[in-house]
C-alpha cells in the first residue's frame, strides 16, 4: 500500500462512488440543501487528486532523468 500510484486510484475510485451517490439521490440532498455543498467538496478533492497525480508523473519524470543523466556519465568516464 506503499505505492502513490494505487493510492491515487483508490481515492478515484472513492470519489467516482461518491459523486455516484450524490446524483443518484438528488430528491434527498436537495431537501436539506446539501447537494451542492457535496458536489463541491467531491470536485475539490477530485482536483487535489489530479495535481497529486500530475506532481508524481512529473518526479517520476524528474527521477528517470536522473538515472539516465548518472548512466551517461558513467558511460562517459569509463571511455576516458
Amino acid at each position: 500500500m506503499n505505492d502513490p500510484a494505487k493510492l491515487i486510484q483508490i481515492f478515484q475510485m472513492m470519489l467516482a462512488q461518491l459523486e455516484a451517490m450524490v446524483s443518484m439521490m438528488p430528491e434527498l440532498m436537495t431537501e436539506d440543501g446539501r447537494s451542492e455543498s457535496i458536489g463541491n467538496q467531491i470536485a475539490s478533492y477530485q482536483s487535489k487528486v489530479a495535481r497529486l497525480k500530475n506532481f508524481l508523473r512529473q518526479q517520476k519524470d524528474h527521477d528517470e532523468r536522473k538515472r539516465e543523466i548518472d548512466r551517461s556519465n558513467k558511460l562517459n568516464r569509463r571511455k576516458t
